[in-house]
């Protein structure tokens, strides 16, 4: 941790970027949280972060996206599955309906 007066302990060198931190959260894409960053949504320890590239401990840190605290759950796991060219198509290459079940 730095003693900086700039942002206190949550400019740590340490620890993980905040947009990554919202990513995993399910809060938003890391892109939208640079934004939602950008925009002054995003507040550590009851700071407004403004500054891409702000590094933040998870565990420690009290972090809120417009005043509702955000929480990290590290056993949660994301897949992601594709349809291969054939599942979308038909014998005939015509695109199959999309089936809502």
């Amino acid at each position: 941790m730095t003693d900086s007066d700039d942002f206190g302990p949550a400019r740590v060198r340490e620890g993980v970027r905040l947009q990554k931190v919202l990513s995993q959260a399910g809060i938003a894409s890391r892109r939208v949280a640079e934004k939602m960053i950008i925009d002054g949504r995003v507040e550590v320890d009851d700071r407004v972060v403004t500054e891409l590239g702000t590094r933040v401990d998870p565990d420690v840190s009290v972090i809120r996206v417009d005043g509702a605290r955000v929480t990290v759950d590290d056993t949660l796991v994301h897949l992601a599955i594709n349809k291969t060219a054939r599942d979308a198509f038909d014998d005939v290459r015509r695109p199959r309906p999309a089936v809502h079940r």
